[in-house]
């Protein structure tokens, strides 16, 4: 199997640990310029020394996916840098570690930044990238 990536733009959100920095280790691998953020400074340094070995494009910056002009201000850079994104892969997630093991405790306010964390970027980067995918 020929695996190309060569030229592709590939958003990866949470792209600096797990899942995420998996798939953009792979992706940099056959050719493909990752974009991704972290709110980790550490994580951060870290996914662009692991991907300075291939030689393709990348943009990995400091942002937080539940500040609300995060998304749109990041993926406007995005687009003017890199004109449009070809693989758009949603991978920021989670919640399992905030409230309390009995969620009948947990305060809304927790269940609405759970919510926002799994579906802010989600609605956020598919509206600004899909345009130019289409």
């Amino acid at each position: 199997m020929n695996f190309d990536f060569k030229n592709k733009n590939i958003f990866i959100s949470g792209g600096t640990h797990g899942i995420g920095l998996a798939c953009a280790e792979l992706f940099a691998r056959y050719g493909g310029n990752i974009i991704t953020f972290s709110r980790d400074n550490k994580k951060i340094i870290n996914t662009k020394k692991k991907l300075s070995k291939y030689k393709i494009k990348s943009l990995i910056e400091k942002g937080n996916i539940l500040d609300k002009d995060f998304p749109k201000e990041f993926a406007l850079k995005i687009l003017k840098k890199f004109k449009k994104i070809d693989i758009l892969i949603h991978n920021v997630g989670g919640g399992g570690r905030w409230g309390y093991e009995n969620i009948f405790k947990t305060e809304d306010k927790v269940w609405e930044e759970v919510y926002d964390k799994n579906n802010r970027g989600i609605i956020c980067f598919s509206k600004y990238f899909l345009p130019s995918m289409l």
